[in-house]
């Protein structure tokens, strides 16, 4: 899986031209509109890949594409908001406590909500493709459908893999970054991981809904 994920942003007819679009609104997307319009092409990447089409779809229909993104980011939002409140709470009191209570305070406060973060991150992959996959918004907090999809191993090992290849695209970007001149590059390489990390996390949705709904042998009378 992990070979295939790497080669599909580049395979299609025009790879470059997509990658440079995505580079390019990943590059704006301190705004409110590129931002919307990378995490829409992210949902049509998903929902490519369930399908089981071999290339990324291309940039095209804007106006569904900003739509599309729109609600997946609402429906990240919606997920990380809990670890969000909770680190905030936590820094307001260790501002509240004092210089030194106040950093052993952030300091379990990071503790704290780095589980709650990867958690929100897990079960937030899995709503977010249930969503993309059946275009309704509600269907990323149908947790009876998700539990056991979450639960299987197919789908935690390609979220692990999906995770690894975000890790080692965001140092690669971040050193790029570093560098003089070339440093925007560095948003070419983050968007390209993002569509590997999302074939990574379909395919594992696919697996485990696949493995989920297989068909049980049929009964056999016993011989009278």
């Amino acid at each position: 899986m992990l070979d295939d994920a790497i080669n599909y942003p580049r395979s299609g007819t025009d790879p470059a031209k997509t990658i440079l679009i995505g580079g390019v609104l990943l590059l704006l997307s301190v705004l409110l509109v590129p931002a919307a319009l990378v995490t829409g092409y992210v949902v049509r990447v998903v929902r490519s890949v369930s399908a089981g089409e071999g290339e990324p779809p291309a940039f095209e229909a804007w106006g569904e594409l900003l739509v599309e993104g729109a609600k997946g980011m609402a429906v990240v939002l919606a997920y990380v908001v809990v670890p969000t409140v909770v680190l905030g709470g936590v820094v307001a009191a260790g501002a509240l406590l004092g210089t030194r209570i106040g950093a052993a305070v952030a300091l379990l406060g990071v503790l704290v909500t780095l589980p709650l973060w990867l958690a929100a991150w897990y079960v937030g992959s899995a709503g977010f493709i249930n969503f993309a996959v059946t275009g309704r918004l509600r269907a990323a907090f149908e947790f009876g459908t998700l539990r056991p999809i979450l639960t299987s191993g197919a789908f935690a090992t390609a979220w692990l893999l999906g995770v690894g290849v975000l890790v080692v695209g965001g140092v690669v970007a971040g050193v790029i970054g570093a560098v003089p001149i070339v440093g925007l590059l560095g948003a070419f390489v983050s968007f390209y991981a993002t569509v590997a990390a999302a074939y990574c996390y379909a395919r594992g949705f696919d697996d485990a809904t696949s493995v989920g709904s297989a068909p049980e042998p049929p009964e056999v009378d016993p011989a009278v």
